[in-house]
């Protein structure tokens, strides 16, 4: 469910943190990752903290959104270079993928 989390806010964060600017389809995607995390905290119970001063359910997508932040810094070069490949093509096969990704780690 976090991954899933992750997934929808991946865009927004990827503008945010390459161009400064928010992803203009993010509210769909971050409304989604909402109903994900309020899921997670009043049906599974997934969830260290029920009481606090600010909702559970976005103390998860916070949490998500900050290793996303970190994993996507730490591969920016990458997904750029997945991008070309994407504008060159029109589209990315699971062999470029891979070797974008053998390249990179």
């Amino acid at each position: 469910m976090i991954n899933r989390i992750k997934v929808l806010l991946a865009g927004d964060v990827m503008m945010h943190l390459h161009f400064n600017e928010h992803f203009t389809n993010a509210a769909n995607d971050l409304k989604e990752a909402r109903l994900i995390a309020k899921e997670m905290v009043e049906r599974y119970g997934m969830v260290e903290e029920l009481v606090s001063a600010t909702p559970p359910e976005l103390n998860i997508i916070k949490e998500a959104r900050s290793e996303l932040e970190s994993f996507i810094a730490r591969a920016e070069e990458g997904i750029m270079r997945l991008a070309d490949v994407i504008v060159v093509k029109e589209s990315a096969t699971k062999e470029d993928v891979k070797e974008l990704l053998n390249e990179i780690f």
